[in-house]
């Protein structure tokens, strides 16, 4: 999503510039063009202008004018158009490049009779003058040769006034040109400088601006791309200094925290902001952890006792009782409970019952060792899983866990004949005769000393309390679980 808003973000930028770019320059361009034909036209205004101020046609037609406006780079047509200073006549000539041809707008069909009239006039008047008149004779040779002439070319600007010119753009007033890019035309006009102004409009051939248009466009184009490509591959590098450890962030956060390694946490060496959120995020892995281990030991801890719960037994029994199996040594499990403490909490009440549970846990705690197991399952009763090397000291620490509890010498008047508070306990001794135990194994193995010691307790229980009853032995061979009668499995014993 980054990658995109910000490749989306640059697309923009590029665009936008690239078009600015071009529509700049491209106007320019026109401007510039616009300008240097404005300059070849400005270089005639004074000429036209005296032309047009004297209506001075014969100026305007003459073929020097046409010759001079031919000359004007690229240009296509031209009219010149204004009031005479003198007689306010309109003035108005156009001239086409393509014919190379000027005329007048002002011509009629009556201005020709006119002049022709004029000319039959004159040439009566030369072939009636005497021969010997040589000054008249000279003066009307000239006027009916003039008249001619003026015949010729009115009869011309009366012909050529139908043909199809350029259509003159609207604004052209305001603006001084206009670029037709459709017909690749260019309109410019010229102010005059007589008294009555007027105007030099032409229309110049632009086809060398569509060149021009596509070069620009085609390098505007061009160097667009370029700045994506580079662009996206800044965007895409940046992208990923600054996604990667993000993801990778967020990936950890999916794990389980206590699997989370902190040291492998790469982003922690960063000196940027993802740096400091690593560090945070470590810190607040840090704190759930200890929080985590407060509730585990919490949940793993009964809080009267301060022994395992019960929670705690379910969890790690099995695996305790597979690794002291596979590791050749005996175990026993033991299953003990309070005798007759129902009746001591009615008669002492909860809060003395509950220093009594916590004085008999300690007592037996007293007699587990770091690698062995003791838990409280709930109420009274209690579970212990012993190991060693030694059956015989094993037999032994079972029996000092009942003696542990009888020598506090707690009263419990409804205990009798003891009148103090004892325990009795049922024993199961484990015995491996394989070397591989799997933990499917275990856990058989396990429900079914829970089963014999309970056994094993309550039949304590029925024969007078306080005392300790051994179930036989359970051998694990290659073929099951089996049972077999171990030849050191002890009977029942009374305090």
């Amino acid at each position: 999503m980054l990658f995109i808003s910000h490749l989306g973000l640059v697309v923009s930028i590029i665009l936008g510039m690239s078009f600015s770019r071009y529509h700049n320059e491209w106007n320019v361009k026109v401007e510039n063009m616009a300008g240097l034909s404005a300059s070849h036209l400005s270089s005639y205004a004074t000429f036209l202008s005296v032309s047009v101020a004297g209506r001075n046609y014969a100026n305007l037609l003459m073929r020097s004018t046409t010759d001079n406006l031919k000359a004007i780079p690229n240009l296509m047509f031209a009219e010149i158009s204004g009031v005479s200073d003198y007689s306010s006549h309109n003035v108005q000539v156009r001239y086409l490049v393509d014919i190379n041809k000027a005329w007048r707008l002002d011509v009629t069909s009556t201005d020709i009779e006119d002049l022709e009239k004029q000319l039959v006039v004159l040439e009566e008047k030369l072939s009636s003058t005497a021969t010997s008149e040589k000054i008249r004779l000279k003066k009307l040779n000239y006027l009916v040769n003039k008249a001619k002439v003026e015949l010729i070319g009115l009869r011309e600007s009366l012909e050529l006034q139908s043909l199809t010119i350029p259509e003159r753009p609207p604004n052209i007033e305001r603006d001084k040109y206009f670029l037709d890019e459709d017909n690749e035309l260019l309109h410019i006009l010229v102010d005059l400088r007589n008294k009555n102004k007027g105007g030099v409009w032409a229309v110049i051939d632009a086809s060398q601006l569509t060149t021009i248009r596509n070069n620009l466009l085609f390098d505007v184009v061009k160097e667009a791309i370029l700045a994506l490509l580079i662009s996206t591959m800044l965007i895409y590098i940046v992208t990923l200094w600054l996604v990667s450890p993000l993801k990778n962030l967020s990936v950890l956060m999916k794990e389980d925290v206590e699997k989370i390694d902190q040291s492998q946490i790469s982003e922690l060496r960063r000196q940027d902001e993802i740096g400091d959120l690593a560090r945070s995020y470590s810190s607040l892995i840090t704190r759930i952890k200890n929080q985590l281990r407060v509730l585990h030991n919490q949940t793993e801890t009964d809080p009267l006792t301060g022994l395992g719960s019960r929670y705690k037994y379910q969890n790690q029994a099995a695996l305790m009782m597979q690794s002291a199996l596979q590791n050749g040594d005996f175990v026993y499990f033991v299953l003990c409970d309070i005798d007759n403490f129902k009746p001591f909490n009615d008669t002492y009440g909860h809060t003395v019952g509950d220093n009594a549970l916590t004085a008999v846990a300690n007592s037996m705690n007293d007699i587990i060792l770091p690698h062995e197991l003791g838990c409280r399952l709930g109420g009274e009763e209690f579970v212990f899983i012993l190991s060693g090397d030694d059956e015989t000291l094993l037999n032994k620490r079972v029996r000092d866990i009942n003696q542990s509890v009888a020598v506090l010498n707690i009263p419990h008047i409804n205990n009798p004949p003891y009148d103090i508070v004892t325990i009795s306990i049922g024993a199961v001794p484990i015995v491996a005769m394989k070397d591989s135990i799997s933990f499917e194994e275990v856990q058989r193995l396990l429900d079914t000393s829970f089963v014999k010691s309970d056994k094993q307790l309550y039949a304590a229980k029925d024969k007078g309390r306080n005392l300790v009853l051994f179930d036989e032995a359970i051998a694990i061979n290659d073929e099951d679980l089996s049972l077999f009668h171990h030849k050191k499995a002890p009977s029942d014993m009374s305090q």
